[in-house]
């Protein structure tokens, strides 16, 4: 199963579902570097972070930001 962190909360991470169901997971269970935006992948052994998963959605993310921009002040 794979997960978005939509945002750190004190001592877990509130993440979402490839289903869109949010589920609240401990940082003690994720890797130490995780940060919002992160793809996880939850495995037998825990959860790794998907790096280039994670800099496609966030490059993705800044154009869709830019065209938006662009367009409203265009």
């Amino acid at each position: 199963m794979k997960y978005s962190v939509d945002r750190i909360e004190e001592a877990f991470a509130v993440c979402e579902d490839e289903n869109g169901a949010f589920e609240n997971i401990g940082l003690a269970a994720l890797p130490e570097n995780v940060r919002e935006g992160d793809i996880l992948l939850k495995t037998d052994d825990g959860y790794t972070i998907l790096a280039d998963e994670t800099e496609e959605r966030r490059q993705r993310l800044a154009k869709l930001q830019k065209s938006i921009f662009t367009k409203n002040n265009g």
